[in-house]
């Protein structure tokens, strides 16, 4: 899975956002160290949601107060589990390199 695919999933993960919501939580969660841009980040919302991994919210189910304008989205049921197959894949990596370094 792309890096900005999965940390947009974890985004998710946790509430529903607007894309620079998610360009927020995927800055705070990496500890700054992932930036998504424009062009990466809704190209990917849309291969994400394509994908069935993500879904964008009709207006009526956007939260209250919010503006119709910006687009909000949701992670899937599939996103959710595709998103802990990855992490354990990752857990499972990190730990045989861990285990070889000793």
């Amino acid at each position: 899975m792309k890096t900005q695919w999965f940390q947009i999933l974890a985004a998710l993960s946790a509430e529903d956002l607007h894309g620079l919501g998610v360009v927020r939580a995927v800055l705070d969660q990496t500890g700054g160290e992932l930036r998504l841009w424009p062009a990466t980040l809704y190209s990917s919302l849309e291969d994400l949601a394509e994908a069935g991994l993500i879904r964008e919210l009709p207006d009526e189910e956007l939260p209250e107060g919010v503006s119709a304008q910006r687009r909000y989205y949701a992670i899937t049921d599939e996103g959710r589990r595709s998103l802990a197959d990855e992490a354990r894949r990752m857990q499972s990596m990190a730990g045989m390199v861990l285990e070889r370094l000793g």
